[in-house]
C-alpha cells in the first residue's frame, strides 16, 4: 500500500509537470516581458516553484479535511481503528510540511526552468522552441504514467485471481452447516446421545484441536521401519467418533474410527497423506506407530502404541497459508476440548435453540457459545478480503487520476 500511495503521489506530480508544461506558450509573454524588465532567471524560477510549492500546500489542506471525513469509511472496509487525532499528530503534520516543498519543487521544477529559459526576442516574435521540449517531455512523462498504471493493472489481475484461487480452492472437507461449540466438560455422552435423536442433527464429534484453529501440539514419534533415532515429530488431533464423517473428510486407505471396534478408542490410529509420505511407508495399514497422549489419571505424557487403520486425505485443518503437516489421529475422551455438530439446513434456529436446550441440561454452569465452520474458514481470509478490495480502490484511483 505504501508503494501504491507512492505510485499515486508519482501520477500525481507528473500531471502536474505536464499540465504546467502544456501551459508553458500561455505564459511565455509574461516570462518575455518580465525578462525585458529586467527580471533575473532565478527570480523567474523561485516564483514557478512558490507557486508550485503553494499549490501542494492547498492540495495538503484539502486532503487532510478529506482524510477527516473518509476515515470512518477507510476504517470500515481495512478493518482498522484509525482516529481522526492521529490525523492531526504533530509527527504526521511535521511529515506533511516537510513533505510539501519537497513534492512542490519536484512538481515545478522542469516547468520553471523550461518557462525561464526562454529568450525574450523568440517570445515575441512567437519562436517558443521551448514549447517543443516542453512537448517531447510530456510525452515521456505520459510514457511514465501508462507504465504505472499497466503495472497497477497487471497486479490489480494477479491479485483477483489469486483472491478467486483461494476462495474456490478444494479444502478436502466440507464446512457447511458444522456448528463449533466448547465440549461440556461432563455430560458430553449423553448430550451426543440426546441432540442425535433430532432428524436435523447429522453428526456429533470432537477434537483437542478447534477446527480451522492452529494445529499446536506437536509430539515426537516413532514408527515401523524408522530408525529410533529418526528424530520425527507430528502435529496431533485428537478426536471422537464420526469426526472425519463430520467433516466429509475422505478416508483414502483403510477404514475410519468405528464403535464396532472396541480397540480403535486405545491403540488406532489414522494419519493423513503427509503423515505417510514423511515416514515412506508405500502400504501404511496395519504398520505399527508410537506416539504420547496425556494420562487422565496423572494428567502427564505417556506413550500410546498401536496400528494405523486409515489413511486420511490432506486437508487444510489451518489456514491455507500454512502448509499442510503431518498429522496423526486418534480417539481420545480426555485430551479433547470442542464439538463439531453437522446440523441440516431446514429449521436452523430451532435447531441451535435446540442444542442450547440440551446443552445446558448437561453443563448448567456455562453458555453455549458456538461458531459456524463457515465462519471461522471466512474469517482467516478476511484480510485478504481486505486487502484485495483496498487495493482494487486504490489502483482504480490511481488510473483515474
Amino acid at each position: 500500500f505504501a508503494l501504491v500511495a507512492l505510485f499515486i503521489l508519482m501520477i500525481a506530480t507528473i500531471n502536474y509537470m505536464n499540465l504546467s508544461t502544456a501551459r508553458s506558450a500561455r505564459r511565455a509573454k509574461e516570462v518575455g516581458l518580465r525578462k525585458l524588465a529586467g527580471g533575473q532567471r532565478r527570480q523567474l524560477i523561485g516564483q514557478f516553484l512558490t507557486e508550485s510549492t503553494g499549490t501542494v500546500f492547498l492540495a495538503m489542506v484539502l486532503a487532510l479535511i478529506l482524510a477527516h471525513f473518509l476515515l470512518p469509511f477507510f476504517n470500515t472496509l481495512s478493518g482498522k481503528s484509525f482516529e481522526t487525532d492521529a490525523l492531526f499528530h504533530w509527527s504526521i503534520l511535521l511529515l506533511l510540511l516537510l513533505a510539501t516543498p519537497l513534492i512542490g519543487t519536484l512538481a515545478g521544477s522542469y516547468p520553471s526552468f523550461v518557462l525561464s529559459s526562454y529568450l525574450p526576442v523568440k517570445v515575441l516574435y512567437r519562436d517558443t522552441g521551448g514549447v517543443r521540449s516542453g512537448f517531447i517531455l510530456r510525452k515521456i512523462l505520459v510514457v511514465l504514467q501508462f507504465s504505472i498504471s499497466i503495472a497497477l493493472i497487471i497486479s490489480t489481475l494477479v491479485i483477483y485471481f489469486q483472491w478467486r484461487h483461494l476462495s474456490h480452492m478444494d479444502l478436502g472437507i466440507n464446512p457447511e452447516q458444522i456448528v463449533i461449540a466448547s465440549r461440556p466438560s461432563n455430560g458430553y455422552e449423553t448430550f451426543k446421545q440426546e441432540v442425535l435423536k433430532n432428524p436435523q442433527v447429522r453428526f456429533v464429534t470432537s477434537s483437542n484441536k478447534r477446527p480451522a484453529g492452529r494445529l499446536t501440539s506437536n509430539l515426537g514419534y516413532t514408527a515401523e521401519g524408522l530408525p529410533e533415532d529418526a528424530g520425527k515429530s507430528i502435529k496431533i488431533v485428537t478426536v471422537d467418533f464420526d469426526f472425519f464423517e463430520t467433516l466429509e473428510n475422505t478416508i483414502v486407505a483403510g477404514r475410519s474410527f468405528s464403535t464396532d471396534y472396541s480397540m480403535d478408542s486405545v491403540t488406532s490410529f489414522i494419519l493423513n497423506e503427509t503423515a505417510v509420505k514423511d515416514i515412506g511407508w508405500e502400504d501404511p495399514i496395519g504398520k505399527w506407530f508410537q506416539t504420547s497422549t496425556l494420562d487422565p489419571e496423572t494428567n502427564n505424557w505417556k506413550d500410546r502404541r498401536g496400528i494405523v487403520v486409515g489413511v486420511a486425505e490432506d486437508f487444510h485443518f489451518e489456514s491455507v497459508h500454512n502448509t499442510i503437516q503431518p498429522v496423526c489421529y486418534f480417539v481420545d475422551n480426555y485430551w479433547i476440548s470442542w464439538m463439531s455438530i453437522k446440523i441440516g439446513t431446514e429449521d436452523v434456529e430451532n435447531t441451535l435453540a435446540f442444542l442450547e436446550n440440551e446443552y445446558l441440561k448437561v453443563h448448567p454452569e456455562g453458555r453455549f457459545d458456538y461458531s459456524f465452520y463457515e465462519d471461522e474458514i471466512e474469517a482467516l481470509y478476511l484480510s485478504e478480503q481486505r486487502f484485495f478490495r483496498l487495493f482494487i480502490i486504490f489502483a482504480i484511483l490511481a488510473i483515474f487520476i
